[in-house]
């Protein structure tokens, strides 16, 4: 009997040793104060200690060498405990204002070790992992402007066009709503939405310059020696207004460096993975704009070559097209936020488009003959190939009030020919997130 006991004693014993450990948060974030130092306190417990065993305790830290706290800058870990502990200790940490340091976190990892003061127990071992934040910064629950957490950040954008080209004005709607997820997984995001925006384009300052041979006599059928006829020189200008909505996604990597601009400031860059549905309906108005007219006779000497019309429609022309294309490309975006301040928003991206139209105005052309040649006005033609693109935008965010006053241009464009489209935007911003905060 006496044997048995002894047994169940000693399984008990061996159990009871086996099954203790160090029982901590595995992380705490601390916040610089105004100044000077402030010390924290972080409580552990030694878990299934029935026996009583006890455990002295050693300390030690390490960090990173890049990003990581440094001793005796920005932190001191105090003394551990001097007697044995057998259930629970404490462990002080002192962290300072150091305000030579702009970074978001700087942290350290603090090493426990638990070893028994008699020759029965195991040595136990548990690692606490410490974030020291600068003093000024947003609690990172409330770091959602960047936006840095894993929770869907929706905004809505509305707001008006802004037309440079011809006679400058407030216009057509614009609008956007947004949703950004930007650590998903460890560094990845992703940021979806649905914008209506207008677009503008102007060739006026590279129109192309014609030169027409205008009869004077418009029921002529014929050109013949001592035929009148005028010599306009003219330049077809046009402006297009391009209504879209965009549908699209983009893959965000973030880079893994955080630069701290100044101390309640946070700027963060990603890599940007772009796909796009660009639907358009644009409207293409043609002018003519008449530069020189000088009347002259015919002479079949040195006019034989030439190329005669009836008449230069020097009225605007409109052409309505609509169209879907794909955008699909590579680039980065930049975020820099100032809480309470301002957010701003930069991101460029180059790729490849499915297609991308061009309406050009051109001379309806006829094959040259020994006589001269009748031509009637212009016609419009239509292009599309496969091209690179470029698309540029930027936004502004004022987050003084809950009205987020923003302003924004867009810019994108195809490689190597065509003018740029350009939209630009001021409205108001609705963060569903920062709206219901209290």
């Amino acid at each position: 009997m006496k044997r048995s006991v002894a047994l169940i004693a000693a399984f008990l014993l061996v159990h009871d040793v086996l099954s203790q450990n160090i029982a901590v948060p595995m992380s705490y974030t601390f916040q610089e104060p105004p100044s000077g130092g402030q010390t924290h306190n972080i409580p552990f417990q030694i878990t299934g200690n029935a026996a009583g065993i006890g455990y002295m305790i050693s300390l030690s830290s390490t960090s990173s060498s890049t990003g990581g706290a440094v001793a005796g800058r920005d932190y001191i870990l105090g003394p551990p405990p001097s007697n044995p502990v057998t259930t629970s200790g404490i462990i002080s940490l002192t962290i300072f204002n150091n305000s030579t340091v702009n970074s978001l976190l700087r942290t350290v990892d603090i090493h426990i070790r638990a070893t028994p003061s008699s020759q029965v127990g195991n040595p136990l071992d548990t690692i606490i992992k410490v974030n020291i934040q600068d003093y000024g910064a947003l609690p990172l629950a409330q770091q959602v402007n960047m936006p840095d957490t894993v929770h869907v950040s929706l905004s809505l954008l509305t707001a008006a066009s802004f037309d440079f080209f011809g006679q400058s004005s407030f216009g057509k709607y614009a609008g956007n709503i947004n949703a950004s997820m930007v650590n998903i997984f460890k560094r990845w995001g992703l940021n979806a939405g649905i914008s209506h925006l207008h677009y503008y384009t102007s060739d006026t300052s590279s129109g192309k310059v014609y030169t027409s041979n205008i009869l004077l006599d418009p029921t002529a059928r014929r050109v013949s020696t001592n035929t009148q006829y005028r010599a306009a020189t003219y330049a077809l200008n046009s402006k297009t207004d391009y209504s879209t909505w965009a549908y699209y996604m983009q893959v965000l990597v973030y880079t893994g460096k955080e630069v701290r601009p100044a101390k309640d400031a946070i700027s963060r860059f990603y890599v940007t993975l772009h796909t796009e549905a660009f639907t358009q309906q644009s409207k293409t108005t043609y002018m003519v704009d008449s530069i020189s007219n000088t009347v002259r006779t015919y002479d079949p000497l040195y006019d034989r070559r030439k190329t005669f019309s009836l008449s230069v429609d020097y009225r605007p022309k409109e052409v309505v097209a609509k169209r879907t294309d794909g955008y699909f490309g590579i680039g980065g975006t930049q975020f820099l936020s100032y809480p309470n301040k301002f957010n701003f928003v930069a991101q460029a991206v180059f790729g490849v488009t499915t297609a991308n139209p061009k309406f050009l105005a051109e001379p309806i052309e006829t094959d040259q003959s020994d006589s001269p040649e009748i031509i009637r006005g212009y016609a419009i033609k239509q292009k599309d190939h496969m091209a690179g693109f470029y698309l540029v935008r930027t936004q502004i965010v004022e987050k003084y009030t809950k009205l987020n006053a923003s302003f924004g241009v867009d810019i994108r464009g195809a490689f190597p020919m065509y003018n740029p489209l350009i939209a630009a935007y001021l409205g108001f911003q609705l963060k569903f997130d920062d709206f219901f905060k209290k």
